[in-house]
């Protein structure tokens, strides 16, 4: 078997787009890509026949000729792919962290497998919260308590405040709590008020946050 191991180092990009269902959506992205000296690793396209939308996930990487930047390779995208069919996308590297809410049943497995990728960071997810209708898995995720909420600390650079958003800390007296820097957080004024609500849910009414809350 041929090894490449220059490609295997080359970074991962992934691409998702939603538009209204129409023929040639895939290949105009995936001629996009080729077009731009990229290769593409995965793919996945889903069309939802109720609403008329097709929905596209498409994993790709320099093809080793020079591929552009990702914010270029993004205007070019949005100008020549995305404007003509209305395009609703996203463009990020493979490595920015989805931040994610877990839904989990009575059932453990699957959370257990979820959480403990998670801690040993082979999947490249952030868990903000876990949820559900009962309390069987309650002690699963005790160290993911609000309880032990010590502090939300707010940092926004001169780009954050342009695009409107913003990297919150959530700090713990729970060493294991598992609350990470979320950077470039949408809407970071809503969250920091989802955050209140929970911890005074757990601790009391809290009149506020410290001097570096959104503004």
């Amino acid at each position: 078997m041929t090894k490449h191991p220059e490609s295997a180092r080359m970074p991962n990009y992934i691409l998702t787009t939603q538009c209204p269902d129409t023929t040639g959506v895939v290949a105009a992205v995936t001629g996009f890509l080729a077009q731009n000296r990229a290769t593409i690793t995965e793919a996945q396209h889903f069309d939802d026949v109720a609403s008329d939308t097709s929905f596209l996930r498409v994993v790709f990487r320099d093809n080793g000729q020079g591929m552009a930047e990702l914010t270029d390779l993004g205007a070019l995208f949005a100008k020549a792919v995305a404007e003509p069919f209305k395009m609703k996308w996203n463009l990020h590297s493979s490595q920015k962290k989805c931040r994610t809410i877990l839904a989990v049943s009575k059932h453990g497995h699957c959370l257990n497998s979820l959480l403990h990728r998670w801690s040993t960071n082979t999947l490249p997810i952030d868990v903000l919260a876990v949820v559900s209708n009962h309390e069987d898995m309650r002690r699963q995720v005790e160290w993911l308590t609000w309880s032990k909420v010590t502090d939300v600390s707010v940092r926004r650079t001169i780009i954050d405040r342009l695009f409107g958003t913003a990297t919150v800390k959530i700090m713990s007296a729970n060493e294991q709590s598992g609350f990470k820097a979320m950077s470039d957080l949408s809407h970071p004024k809503v969250f920091v008020g989802w955050v209140t609500d929970l911890v005074s849910a757990k601790q009391g009414p809290v009149s506020g946050f410290p001097p570096g809350s959104p503004r």
